[in-house]
């Protein structure tokens, strides 16, 4: 008697179930289940959570940055973001030292480049030709040469990612009244530290 009474018991949960799944149908699908939706819902999360860091992290460097308009690249061994300081196309590098503060970057870049991962101000010296990543505690980490620009019709940061080059652009917008315009590249190139037989 006992296994007929377990028996119908188990019958009439089914039932149950099968009247309260009627009754709520499942949800509609998530928009995870839409390849297009949930990749353009991430990169938006993702540059959110970007700018968010850029903003924080650069208050704490002491640099105000647009963080409205930055560019981020990220691949299996690069992650980089960039944004320009505030005011970047109203800076004026007065002859003779022609020296600025005229980015802010997240950089994750090759061990063999030298550089710790982190947060970086961009200093250029034009008259030297070269460039300098600044660490939080305003101390020079690494040392690059600085290349020329090209013109360019904006001035909104730009990353060039290629092979093992990643360069920083900085392209201010002609001002005129004699005022020379920031045209400055940084490479930050681990493709010249290998030699030919693969040996630092």
């Amino acid at each position: 008697m006992k296994p007929l009474k377990v028996f119908l018991l188990l019958i009439l949960v089914v039932a149950a179930v099968s009247a309260c799944s009627l009754l709520n149908p499942p949800p509609p699908p998530s928009p995870s289940s839409n390849p297009l939706m949930a990749l353009s819902s991430a990169d938006e999360q993702l540059r959110e959570q970007v700018k968010l860091a850029m903003q924080r992290a650069a208050e704490e460097a002491g640099i105000s940055i647009q963080a409205n308009n930055l560019v981020f690249v990220s691949r299996d061994d690069v992650v980089v973001a960039h944004a320009l300081v505030t005011g970047f196309d109203s800076l004026k590098l007065q002859q003779p030292n022609r020296v600025a503060d005229v980015g802010f970057a997240f950089l994750a870049l090759p061990a063999q480049l030298g550089v710790p991962r982190g947060f970086y101000k961009i200093r250029i010296f034009v008259p030297e030709a070269r460039a300098e990543l600044i660490n939080a505690d305003g101390s020079p980490v690494a040392v690059f040469p600085l290349e020329q620009g090209h013109e360019l019709s904006s001035s909104r940061p730009l990353i060039y990612a290629t092979g093992c080059r990643v360069t920083l652009i900085y392209q201010q917008v002609k001002q005129g009244l004699g005022i020379t315009p920031i045209e400055a590249a940084v490479p930050l190139d681990w493709c010249k530290l290998v030699g030919p037989t693969g040996e630092h």
